[in-house]
């Protein structure tokens, strides 16, 4: 059921669905890296402060700099292809 409705909608749409799941497949892939670095710092971080140790608390709080630091860049690679986008389509426009 679900096979036949997938290609149906592929039909109907002219896109082909494998791309579809490659994207979803590749934000998967790079959202792993800070969804783990958010999961270090939340199982340091409530031992850490219960018993009161302070070297478990400092990596706790490296895992969550980690996980700001990835999520800087990527926001800064994505706005930056946005632009590129951007300024393609513009110069297409012109030109045309």
């Amino acid at each position: 059921m679900f096979v036949g409705s997938s290609s149906l909608s592929a039909l109907a749409t002219g896109f082909p669905m494998g791309i579809l799941a490659f994207v979803y497949i590749a934000i998967a892939v790079l959202f792993y890296f800070p969804v783990t670095y958010l999961y270090r710092f939340s199982v340091q971080m409530k031992p850490g402060l219960s018993s009161g140790d302070q070297p478990t608390v400092t990596s706790a709080f490296k895992n969550l700099k980690s996980m700001f630091r990835f999520m800087g860049i990527f926001a800064i690679v994505v706005l930056s292809l946005y632009g590129v986008i951007l300024l393609g389509v513009m110069v297409v426009l012109i030109i045309k």
